[in-house]
């Protein structure tokens, strides 16, 4: 799961979001979705979802640590 936080990786993760809160969600789609942003693909959507909130967590860690260290920077 190495990824960066741009735009791109925010939407295809938005879509994924999206995807998964259907009541039928497309395999095919989420399969897609989850390779794009890095994610081990599985069957089980309750690990699916678990994934992408665990993945969504390390993005938001990962944003406080660069503006900690812009704040830091610019003291």
């Amino acid at each position: 799961m190495h990824l960066k936080n741009n735009l791109k990786d925010i939407e295809q993760i938005e879509q994924l979001v999206l995807e998964l809160n259907k009541e039928k969600p497309s395999q095919e789609n989420v399969r897609s979705l989850m390779t794009a942003v890095g994610l081990n693909y599985t069957e089980n959507s309750i690990d699916q979802m678990s994934a992408v909130l665990t993945l969504m967590g390390q993005m938001q860690a990962s944003s406080i640590r660069q503006q900690k260290k812009q704040k830091v920077a610019e003291l």
